[in-house]
């Protein structure tokens, strides 16, 4: 009898902690399909490229490198910080939601359209639009207006996307934080009056960015992402479950932001 019990408790132990490590499971799974191989790809491929120069690595060595990093450095952190935040901000049920719609057809259409959109060549045709805009910003000259080719309908679907889907504050988060840490880092051997000069510049891109951000992604998406993608998350986000996962996004974005530069300024050797 003691030993039927004994392996009942273990039973039901087992099964209780593999009940609560489902949720993890859950978004390890929805970060897998938000990020795709892009995420790997782009941090992996940047990360080489500095290692290669900084260490006189081989090709291979820096992807070796950089590879290892992303995985048993980089995505642990992010899902650790997703995790605290999603288990916060979403439920299991809510959770279950956001996978059951990414897994449609629909919604993995319009998840690689986004991914797409933002590739090195459309970074490459935002940056080169950019261009003239950041050499008017540090001359203190008014910038360029951002030449869009999509419809009206389209930027009215695409701005209620951004506002819905909370990209705009995220960015506006991501951008300060960044430029709080590069300033740290510009700002060591600057006098005072190249302090001012580099703040004052830092404070024009930052408002620019923070004031036109619609048609920055704009920019970038608009060759690949559709009106059909846009309806889709738009209905999304005005659920319950889509209002969740924009909320707990939200939440980790700042401290992701954080973690994730400070880690790749000790892998390339910078001080924090």
């Amino acid at each position: 009898m003691k030993k039927i019990l004994s392996t009942l408790v273990v039973f039901f132990l087992s099964l209780s902690f593999t009940m609560a490590d489902n949720y993890h499971d859950k978004l390890v799974k929805l970060i897998e399909l938000e990020n795709s191989s892009f995420g790997e790809k782009t941090v992996t491929s940047q990360l080489s490229d500095m290692l290669m120069k900084r260490d006189s690595l081989t090709a291979d060595e820096a992807q070796k490198r950089a590879t290892t990093f992303w995985n048993e450095k980089m995505m642990p952190s992010i899902v650790n910080i997703m995790e605290k935040h999603y288990r916060q901000n979403i439920t299991e049920k809510q959770l279950d939601d956001i996978l059951a719609f990414m897994n449609t057809k629909e919604g993995k259409t319009a998840l690689e359209h986004t991914m797409n959109a933002i590739n090195e060549e459309h970074i490459s045709k935002m940056q080169e639009q950019l261009m003239p805009i950041i050499m008017a910003l540090f001359q203190g000259q008014e910038p360029p207006a951002i030449q869009l080719t999509a419809s009206e309908a389209y930027k009215g679907k695409f701005a209620k996307m951004v506002k819905k889907s909370g990209a705009q504050n995220s960015v506006k988060n991501t951008l300060a934080t960044t430029m709080d840490m590069i300033k740290g880092q510009m700002f060591a051997n600057l006098d005072d009056e190249a302090k001012t000069m580099a703040t004052n510049l830092i404070n024009r891109l930052t408002t620019y960015v923070s004031d036109n951000i619609t048609d920055i992604c704009l920019l970038m998406m608009e060759d690949d992402v559709t009106e059909t993608d846009l309806d889709l998350l738009n209905n999304f986000y005005d659920t319950p479950s889509g209002e969740a996962y924009v909320t707990g996004n939200a939440a980790a974005v700042e401290d992701i932001t954080t973690n994730i530069i400070q880690m790749l300024m000790q892998e390339i050797g910078m001080p924090k």
